[in-house]
């Protein structure tokens, strides 16, 4: 501190305060602000557990809910029989409904079950011709949520030019949990 000595009054004061500032400055840059930016990403998680911990008590208080809605939907996909008995069943299933609606089938076939993991899917290409009205009413009556029926590709082309029949190609779905 013999540096400090011979300093004037004046001198020293702006020696002091240029100090303070530095430590100031430091103890923000490496003290302070650190802390803060730390403080900031706790509360920003603890939000989100928050948020997390909501949904989740909301579900469990529609525990009862979602149980019955489950069993009820999983007893709609469940396979009954075998595999060949679910296919006559959904073959039968598109041919009702293409008869109410006086939809002209010309070829049904029935598609290799595929057998996943987790379930089998169904999958039938039928060809089918009839005018566009109906067409459409067959369509949405097999997307039917009770019907469980999926139509995959649909490819539509007039019988003949001018005409309002159409022929239709489709490849429908359905999936079953063993």
């Amino acid at each position: 501190m013999n540096i400090l000595k011979h300093l004037s009054r004046r001198e020293k004061i702006i020696f002091y305060i240029t100090i303070s500032i530095i430590a100031i400055n430091l103890g923000y840059s490496f003290i302070f602000r650190p802390l803060l930016e730390k403080y900031k990403q706790l509360n920003q998680e603890v939000l989100a557990k928050r948020i997390t911990l909501e949904k989740a008590q909301r579900l469990i208080s529609q525990k009862d809910i979602i149980e019955r809605e489950y069993n009820k939907l999983s007893s709609s996909f469940k396979l009954t029989g075998s595999a060949e008995e679910q296919m006559a069943k959904v073959l039968s299933q598109i041919e009702s409904t293409a008869t109410k609606e006086s939809i002209t089938i010309s070829n049904m076939r029935p598609q290799p079950i595929q057998d996943k993991k987790f379930y089998k899917r169904f999958v039938v290409e039928l060809k089918c011709e009839a005018d566009i009205n109906r067409l459409f009413k067959f369509f949405y009556e097999l997307e039917n949520p009770a019907s469980l029926l999926k139509i995959e590709s649909l490819k539509l082309n007039p019988k003949a030019a001018q005409s309002s029949i159409f022929e239709a190609s489709i490849l429908i779905s359905k999936l079953a949990i063993p």
